[in-house]
């Protein structure tokens, strides 16, 4: 019976897992909320706070895949966004640097 309860708890801990959220005062909003102003991305909900790691990933690759040209400054960050949430973009952890190696970061925004 321990067992079992045991193996229960343990595989209920990995279905339960929390979604991340991002934080209400984190930069990103704004500048989503500016995107969905300007027409660059649709079915944006400013009073929805605080969106998911993925959703908010989401829009980022959504206006980066956009054919719309960005002045310098929206340019520079959504850069930084892209940079900032490529984890959740991609699942890959290529531009995080240890502390404990010499790596650098990679980042390279096709």
């Amino acid at each position: 019976m321990k067992k079992t309860l045991f193996i229960f708890l343990f595989v209920y801990s990995f279905i339960s897992a929390q979604v991340g959220y991002v934080q209400i005062d984190h930069k990103v909003y704004p500048f989503l909320e500016r995107m969905y102003t300007i027409g660059i991305i649709k079915n944006y909900n400013s009073f929805e706070l605080p969106k998911t790691y993925k959703e908010v990933s989401e829009y980022l690759v959504e206006i980066n895949n956009q054919k719309i040209e960005l002045n310098t400054v929206d340019r520079k960050i959504l850069e930084s966004l892209l940079f900032e949430f490529d984890y959740t973009i991609n699942g890959s952890l290529k531009n995080y640097t240890s502390l404990l190696t010499g790596n650098s970061f990679n980042y390279i925004n096709k």
